[in-house]
C-alpha cells in the first residue's frame, strides 16, 4: 500500500495527513521517520510495533524490535571497564558499541549497532532474547547468516573501533 511513498514532515498539512493516515500522533510519526528513515512503510511497520509492547514485528526485509527488546539485548553485550555501561558496551567481536546508536551512525568504525540472531532462522534460530546478541553494524554485516563459522569485521582497542 505505502510501497515507494515518503514522508516528509517538514511540511505541517504533509505531517498532519500522514499522521492521520497511519492513526498515530504526530509526535510518534516524527520519531518514527527519525528513527528508521522516511519510508512510508517501514514508518508504517514501526508504528505497528510500537503498538504492541513487548513483540516484535517482521517484515519481508527486517525485524522490529520494541524498546523493552533493545534494551534487553543491550544489557546482554559485555560491559566496558571504567566506562559507563549505559552509554558504551563491546559486542562480541570486543567492537565498542553505544546504546544511542542503535540503527543509527552506519559510517565506517562508528559505534552504530544491531540486534543479530545469533544461530539465523535458515538454521532454526529463534527470536529469543538468549539467541539474540548485539553487534556493530559492520559485524553484523560480515556475519549475515555464516552459522557458526564467520569472522568478526571490526574490534576495539584504547577505546577506538579498528579493522580486523
Amino acid at each position: 500500500m505505502y510501497k515507494d511513498l515518503r514522508i516528509d514532515f517538514a511540511d505541517k498539512k504533509s505531517l498532519a495527513n500522514w499522521s492521520a493516515e497511519l492513526k498515530c500522533s504526530e509526535e510518534d510519526l516524527i520519531h518514527a521517520v527519525l528513527r528508521i528513515g522516511n519510508r512510508a512503510k517501514s514508518v508504517n511497520d514501526f508504528l505497528i510495533l510500537n503498538r504492541k509492547k513487548n513483540e516484535s514485528v517482521k517484515t519481508s526485509h527486517f525485524t522490529y524490535f520494541c524498546e523493552d527488546q533493545i534494551q534487553k539485548v543491550w544489557e546482554r553485550a559485555s560491559v566496558i571497564e571504567n566506562m559507563d555501561s549505559k552509554i558504551y558496551r563491546l559486542d562480541n567481536c570486543g567492537a565498542m558499541i553505544k546504546n544511542g546508536l542503535y540503527l543509527k551512525g552506519f559510517s565506517a568504525l562508528s559505534m552504530g549497532w544491531e540486534i543479530d540472531l545469533i544461530k539465523p532462522i535458515s538454521q532454526g534460530g529463534t527470536y529469543e532474547l538468549r539467541n539474540l546478541q548485539a553487534l556493530q553494524w559492520e559485524n553484523k554485516k560480515a556475519k549475515a547468516d555464516f552459522f557458526p563459522f564467520w569472522k568478526c569485521k571490526v574490534s576495539e582497542d584504547y577505546k577506538e573501533n579498528y579493522y580486523l
